[in-house]
Formats: C-alpha cells, structure tokens, sequence
C-alpha cells in the first residue's frame, strides 16, 4: 500500500521518516502506486498526487482526506495548478509526450495536450504553474492599486468639504494657510529655522509654543516670490522645546530647517 503522509501544522509528502522535532504524524493517506508529485489547489483546498506507476492523479480533500482517483496518461511525473482557470496539467513522461488536463472544479479530465516529449511535457506544466503565479500577483496588484486611488478620494472628498480641523484628515485642505511644526528645539547646539515663501505678498502671524505655553503671536510680512528666513531661536530664546504655527490668508508654503553640530534635517510640518 501507498501512502501520503500528512503531519500537523504542515503537510509533509514522501515515503520517508518525519523528523520528530520537527512535525507530528497525524494520519496516512492511501493514495495510488509510487507517488512522485504534489500540487496543493488553496482555493478549493485539494491535494493533486501524482502516481507514477498507476497512471493516475489522486485527488486529497484537505477537509476529510477523502480520495478521488483520477486517470491520466502513462507515468505521470509532475502537476501543477491554475487557479486561474480551474485546470490541473499533469505531465506523463518517459512513453506518453503529452499532459492530461483535468478539471479543477468537477476533477473530469478535460483532454490531452500533446507535447512531443518528456522534456518538453515538464516544461510545459512548469509554464502552466508560472502563468498562475503571474496572474495572481497581477490580480493582487491591481487590487493594492484600487485601494490607495480610493484612499486618495476619501482624502480629497474630506478636503474638499472640511471647514474645522475635527480630526487630522478633515483638518486638511488643499489651501495651504496653516502650518504646524510639533516637534522642534533650541537647545544648546541646535539651530532652528523657518524657511517661508508666498506666491503673493500678505502677512502671517507666528505663534510659538515652548513648555512654559505659547508665546505672544508675532506678524510678519511675505513679500511676493520671495524667501524669507526666520530664526526661531531668536525669537524664543535658548533652551526651549518649541512647536511653531504659521497662519496667512492665502496659500503659502513653509519648512523648518533644524541644524545641530552641524548636522541638517528639515521637516515639512502638518498643514490645514
């Protein structure tokens, strides 16, 4: 009698010993004469076992272990699975030259493909079993491409609508007037900046907020396509924990520049 044997948490395939360490009998299941090959059909949760001397395929359910044989050609050495199109190709080598193909859903056979050779026989189901692989990862990426495009018109439709900052995403909008810079410093050795720039010219207003609270709001004057530098440690002092929020009334554009022993960072903030 031939049999497969089949282990918890995984499923091990050969007429061998199992490593005790490593897996744990749970049952054998008879299946035909000298099994030389396996393909495991996720979707449908079956086992395809080709049986060299038999001719046939013996189909497992990885539910119950319940057997179904399935005839093919002479010596089948090698299966695989396309889930892609409910097809089973089983390559008979040696005296054959051709692959059986079986329905993945009704496990008839379907017909016979002829090759010309074993060689070309293991090729050909080598292809099949490729040809799903690509298929299924186009499928995962085009579902991975769908969702950040929804993702990106969720954001949109949010600030296209916000008018409060009720949480992050309706705090957003697409009219940069507003920046936050959370987490800055002007310890001994750290120099902070704010780099702003403003397509047209109109006055923002600066607040400053270090442990001991915000400091009085200060104005400043963009010119139109200008850059303008302010230095924040002159603004707060040394030896501060600093965030910083820029107000204007019309779309400008900001970033902290913060240097420490010579080291550069920037941040490009939060804005609303």
């Amino acid at each position: 009698m031939w049999s497969l044997a089949v282990a918890t948490p995984l499923l091990a395939v050969g007429l061998t010993s199992l490593p005790a360490a490593a897996l744990t009998l749970e049952n054998n299941v008879t299946v035909g004469r000298e099994p030389i090959a396996v393909a495991v059909d996720q979707a449908t949760n079956r086992i395809y076992v080709a049986n060299i001397t038999s001719g046939t395929v013996s189909v497992i359910n990885g539910t119950d272990n319940s057997v179904t044989t399935v005839t093919v050609g002479n010596d089948p050495t090698a299966v695989a699975v396309n889930q892609a199109t409910n097809r089973v190709y089983v390559a008979n080598a040696v005296n054959s030259g051709w692959v059986s193909v079986i329905n993945d859903a009704t496990l008839d056979q379907i017909g016979d493909e002829i090759i010309g050779g074993a060689s070309s026989t293991i090729a050909t189901v080598v292809n099949a079993a490729r040809d799903a692989t690509i298929t299924a990862v186009n499928a995962a990426r085009d579902s991975i491409t769908t969702a950040i495009a929804d993702a990106r018109d969720a954001v949109n439709s949010h600030t296209d609508t916000a008018t409060a900052p009720a949480t992050a995403l309706a705090g957003r909008t697409n009219n940069y007037t507003q920046w936050f810079f959370a987490a800055g410093s002007t310890v001994s050795g750290v120099q902070e900046t704010l780099a702003l720039f403003s397509p047209t010219a109109q006055t923002v207003t600066i607040t400053y907020y270090t442990e001991s609270g915000a400091k009085a709001p200060v104005t400043l004057n963009l010119p139109a396509n200008t850059r303008v530098t302010v230095d924040v440690n002159a603004a707060v002092g040394s030896k501060h924990q600093v965030s910083t929020q820029i107000v204007g009334a019309s779309l400008f554009y900001a970033e902290r520049v913060i240097t420490s022993n010579g080291a550069m960072g920037t941040g490009s903030g939060e804005h609303n």
